[in-house]
């Protein structure tokens, strides 16, 4: 009775190893193609938020400027008005704040949209890359999570093979997949599980 329970249980845990590192790597793969995606989806409303903010302080600095201009003209009829100066003093102060204001986040504009290209292009980049190894799964709704995709192997373990490892095209796709970033270590050790002949994946 012992010598059979430790044979389930070593068989349990050689059978165990290679079905963890499998799935940890489909959610290690997930999380940097989702990590992506979140990035993407919130650079781009950051990015126009900061474009209407500056066109708001650029149409008030229009304003402000307009009255400047009357205020000075008002001046010259009247070049003793203390009051006047004092005016002209004040909006010119605050339109050198305003374009100070304005350059910055016209910077900043100028960064998230370099972000937000590089950020598309590499998620464009990894989505291609994921066949024939992953696929992306739409499903009906969203997940607990919130994304209306999931990403799961392109082609599942044949019947009482959970554990399966890759064929030769499957690991050199993780090559493609993991060219501009490090490999995580679930993936590097389930692509070193040795091949299963026959298999496809």
């Amino acid at each position: 009775m012992q010598i059979a329970f430790l044979l389930i249980l070593v068989s349990g845990s050689a059978f165990g190893a290679p079905y963890n590192l499998r799935e940890l790597c489909r959610e290690r793969v997930a999380g940097i193609y989702l990590t992506l995606y979140d990035e993407v989806a919130s650079t781009g409303p950051r990015l126009q938020l900061l474009k209407e903010r500056n066109q708001t302080l650029q149409r008030e600095k229009k304003t402000q400027g307009e009255i400047l201009t009357k205020t000075k003209e008002l001046l010259k009829s009247k070049p003793t008005d203390i009051t006047l100066r004092d005016q002209i003093e004040i909006l010119e102060s605050k339109l050198a704040a305003f374009g100070d204001i304005i350059n910055e986040n016209q910077k900043s504009i100028s960064k998230n949209a370099s972000e937000l290209k590089a950020k598309k292009l590499a998620l464009k980049n990894l989505q291609a890359s994921l066949p024939p190894v992953f696929e992306i799964v739409k499903i009906s709704g969203k997940d607990p999570k919130g994304y209306p995709f999931k990403i799961e192997y392109a082609t599942p373990c044949r019947r009482f093979h959970e554990g399966c490892a890759l064929s030769s095209a499957g690991k050199q796709q993780f090559k493609v997949i993991f060219k501009n970033q490090e490999m995580p270590e679930a993936c590097q050790k389930y692509v070193n599980i040795s091949e299963v002949p026959g298999q496809i994946e």
